[in-house]
């Protein structure tokens, strides 16, 4: 299990990988995880008061050789909660969501 703590609003907005289609996260690792693994994913949210847990695909990697980047995983939500928890970080996120700042993926 990966378990991904986000405790402020810019951490989450660098993290967030606004382009997948059902919501996902891009997870700091040095970790191996080809793409199209499923994992199970536990993520705290910015002023969230518990843990949630959720299913996740592998969509993409970024070496631990790219330059300028950190290495890590992106994930898409998927299975029971995705929905719900895409919708409470694009709240989370609403005055920013489509922002030109860099995030970790793009």
């Amino acid at each position: 299990m990966l378990s991904v703590q986000i405790s402020t609003q810019d951490a989450l907005y660098a993290a967030y990988l606004a382009f997948v289609p059902d919501g996902g996260i891009f997870i700091p690792t040095d970790g191996e995880h080809p793409l199209g693994t499923i994992v199970s994913l536990r993520l705290s949210l910015p002023g969230a008061a518990s843990w949630v847990t959720l299913s996740a695909q592998v969509v993409w990697i970024t070496p631990a050789t790219a330059s300028d980047q950190v290495a890590g995983i992106g994930v898409q939500f998927t299975g029971p909660g995705a929905e719900q928890i895409k919708q409470q970080i694009e709240q989370c996120l609403a005055d920013r969501l489509y922002s030109d700042q860099p995030t970790h993926t793009l």
